[in-house]
Parts: structure tokens; C-alpha cells; sequence
């Protein structure tokens, strides 16, 4: 008896015994291997859209039940739980990148204070000296271990696409563009590289930091504190008021650098029949258009970004001004003194830092949430074809000699999707050891 691999038309596998001679099988039938479309239309026609809309949501990998912008945040997150301790030391570098740096323009607004006053610069001078390059260490350091951790993990998302993308071959291959795929892979992942190696840290820091520096304006004068507060409020708001269209324009610029990557892909693997049929000028006019289009989404997507720039940098000027004004008025009325009057100017202005950096960010961020999309659809795509257990040892088998197995289709049918011809139908036919079978039909089948 020798065992093979029985696959029946509900793309499963099962085992079986057959034996030498193989009576069990029946002979392939020619007319199995006829294509009947299950359209009605003729010939098979797999390149083409069963429905309006759907087409674009399987070449760019998206459907209508798309991911949250939360959900998305939180599986991200997910990816890097097996670098925690590293996660926690870029927290804390960022806490101490911006605290350092703070406590230079503090140190430096004091020792302009003391030049004015006539004061004593020793101290002053010391810490300054003290203080400078310990910023520059852990500026240092945070972007070092931030972008360890971020290409680490890039590297692991790149074999997980590639592992998830083996069994869902053949049949998922045929709905997508092959340059699409090498743009999610290549592309996509490294955009994902900017949520872990720009965002994470930064998004902590802009909590504690301005945190820190409103309860010590508190301190110095509760006034103050209560000027400048509605303004960070406003800056850290600014990007969630323009979140949708920024998201929406995100996902579009995405999807379009994916065409024109899988346009360009298809260009230099199909390069032979291009120069065939005479159509290099046709090809390299649509390559022109395809750019000239993704220019226009992407001068859509900086315009608003350069909105919330200039909404940013107003707010700054404009809280900064306020503490300003407050201070000085506090000053004439003995509440507070130069120095301190220094001081508070210079924290409310640095407490914008991190706050910004996020809001500057937003171009990166939803492109990062576009690009995750796109790489999750892959990963959320079900497998449809599951492998079976494969060939048991054959019971009662000595010398370690094993039979040669043999391959069974039993009345096997294929679609490439529903709705689609199918490519095969009925077919029964069995492959021997050393033989070679060619399944022979039109175009496509």
C-alpha cells in the first residue's frame, strides 16, 4: 500500500491508503478540465471585479469594516510588549531629554537675571556647564534606544507579513498587485518605524512635562498657571479637531504611492512584452500621470499639515505673551520678581515643546495609521486553504523503507473567487512517483 495526499474539492486534505496498483482512483476525466463559468460569461475572467468598489478594496487590501484609529493604536502597542524594558527606558530618557533641556534655558534665563542684577555667576556658570552635556547625552541616547527598538521590531514585522503571506498563497496573490505587496512589506513596515521610534516617547513626554511646568508656574504664581494652561490645551486638541481629514487624506496618499509602487513593479517585470508591443512611450506616460497624481494628494495632505503648523506656532506665541503680560503685572505689584518673572517666561514656553512635537507630527502619524491598515488587513485575512496533519507512517513497515507517495485529486473544484469561472471542476486524477502532470486549458483556467 502507499500513502498520499487526498485533496477534495472543498480545498481540504485527507490521508489515505491506496494500493500499489491504485483501483481506487478513477481516470482524469477530460471534460473535468473544461472550464464553466459560474457567471455565465466566457472564458474565465479572474482579473476582473465582481462588484462595483470591491475591486479597490482588495487591491489595496481594505474592506468596509476597517480598523479603528484606537484599535490600531492598541495592536501597535501589542507588537512591542517583548521589548517592555526597553519601552520603559525610552520613556524615561524622554522625561529626561526634555527636563534637561528645560533646566538649560532656566539656568540660562537665571544668569542673564544675575548679569543684570550684578549677581553671583559661580553657581549659575557651574550648573550650566554641568547641565549641557548632559542634555546632549540624553538626547543622545533616547534617539538610540528609540530607534533600536523601533528596527528590531520592524524586522520581526517583516517575517511575520512574509509568514502570514505563505499560506494564504496562491489564491490571495491573485487579488492583489505584486508591487502593492512589495510596497506593504518594504514600504508600509518602515513607515510603522516612525509610531515607535517618534511617537510612543514623545506622546509620554508631552503628558508629564507640561504637567510639571504648570504646578511649578503654580508654585511661583497660580495666575500665571491658569494664563497659560487654555493655550497647551489648545495646542494638544488641535490635531484631534483636524484628525478625520487628516486620517482620510493619510489613507489616500497611502493607497496611491501603493499604485504608483505596484504600477512600477509591474512596468519592470512585464518589461519584455512592454518593448513587444511597442508601448514604452504609453508606459512611461502613465508613470508621469501616476506621479503627477500622487503630487496632488500629497500637496492636499502638507497643506493642511502646514494649517496646524501655523495654528501650533500661534498658540505658542500666543501663551508665551499671555505669561508674559501676567508676569509683568504681577511684578509691578511685588508678587513676584525678576528672576522669577525670568523663569516663568521661559518654562511656558519650553512646556509647548512636546506638545508640538506631537502636533508636528501629525503628517507621519497618519500616515503611520494608513500604512498599519494596510499591513493589518493582511494579517486579519483568513487562511483558505488549511494543511492537513500530512502522511502517517504506513503500519508494519520494516527496514526503515517507507512507499513512495502518490498524489490524488478527487473531485476537485476551483474558483479564484466567488463569482468566478471555475478554473476547475469535477477533476479526479492521480500523480505517481516520477511522473509529471499538466493541467492544459484556455487562458487564465
Amino acid at each position: 500500500a502507499q500513502p498520499h495526499r487526498r485533496h477534495h474539492g472543498d480545498g481540504h486534505q485527507a490521508v489515505e491508503l491506496a494500493d500499489d496498483a491504485g483501483h481506487h482512483s478513477p481516470q482524469p476525466d477530460a471534460s473535468a478540465f473544461i472550464p464553466r463559468p459560474a457567471h455565465g460569461g466566457d472564458g474565465h475572467h479572474h482579473h476582473d471585479a465582481p462588484a462595483a468598489g470591491h475591486h479597490d478594496e482588495q487591491q489595496h487590501g481594505t474592506s468596509p469594516g476597517r480598523l479603528g484609529i484606537i484599535a490600531v493604536w492598541v495592536r501597535l502597542l501589542g507588537l512591542v510588549k517583548p521589548w517592555r524594558n526597553e519601552l520603559i527606558l525610552t520613556f524615561l530618557l524622554g522625561v529626561a531629554h526634555h527636563g534637561t533641556a528645560i533646566g538649560v534655558g532656566v539656568v540660562s534665563a537665571l544668569l542673564v537675571g544675575q548679569v543684570i542684577t550684578g549677581g553671583d555667576l559661580t553657581l549659575l556658570l557651574i550648573l550650566l556647564a554641568v547641565l549641557t552635556p548632559i542634555a546632549a547625552l540624553f538626547i543622545w541616547t533616547e534617539s538610540w534606544v528609540a530607534h533600536d527598538l523601533a528596527y528590531r521590531l520592524l524586522a520581526e514585522m517583516r517575517v511575520d507579513v512574509y509568514r502570514k503571506l505563505d499560506p494564504l498563497a496562491p489564491a490571495y496573490m491573485t487579488r492583489r498587485r505584486s508591487g502593492d505587496l512589495v510596497s506593504i512589506v518594504g514600504g508600509d513596515v518602515e513607515t510603522v518605524e516612525f509610531f515607535f521610534a517618534h511617537t510612543i516617547t514623545p506622546a509620554f513626554t508631552a503628558v508629564v512635562v507640561p504637567g510639571v511646568v504648570v504646578a511649578v508656574l503654580a508654585v511661583i504664581a497660580w495666575p500665571m498657571a491658569i494664563a497659560l494652561a487654555p493655550f497647551l490645551v489648545a495646542v494638544a486638541l488641535s490635531p484631534f479637531f483636524a484628525q478625520r481629514r487628516s486620517e482620510r487624506l493619510g489613507e489616500e496618499l497611502r493607497q496611491h504611492l501603493g499604485d504608483v509602487h505596484a504600477h512600477m513593479v509591474d512596468s519592470i517585470q512585464g518589461m519584455r512584452e512592454i518593448v513587444a508591443f511597442g508601448q514604452g512611450r504609453s508606459r512611461t506616460a502613465e508613470m508621469v500621470a501616476n506621479s503627477w497624481q500622487f503630487a496632488h494628494y500629497q500637496l492636499r495632505f502638507l497643506k493642511e499639515r502646514a494649517f496646524q503648523i501655523g495654528f501650533i506656532e500661534a498658540m505658542t506665541a500666543l501663551g508665551g505673551l499671555v505669561v508674559l503680560t501676567a508676569g509683568v503685572w504681577l511684578l509691578t505689584n511685588d508678587v513676584i520678581s525678576r528672576p522669577e518673572l525670568i523663569l516663568a517666561v521661559v518654562l511656558s514656553v519650553a512646556a509647548f515643546a512636546p506638545v508640538s512635537d506631537i502636533a508636528r507630527t501629525m503628517k507621519q502619524l497618519m500616515e503611520t495609521l494608513a500604512a498599519s491598515r494596510r499591513l493589518f488587513a493582511i494579517h486579519d485575512e483568513p487562511v483558505p486553504v488549511v494543511d492537513g496533519a500530512g502522511v502517517p507512517a504506513v503500519a508494519g513497515q520494516h527496514d526503515g523503507h517507507r512507499p513512495a507517495p502518490s498524489v490524488v485529486f478527487d473531485g476537485v473544484g476551483f474558483a479564484y473567487g466567488p463569482g468566478e469561472a471555475q478554473a476547475l471542476d469535477g477533476v479526479s486524477f492521480e500523480v505517481q512517483p516520477g511522473h509529471t502532470v499538466a493541467l492544459v486549458g484556455r487562458s487564465g483556467a
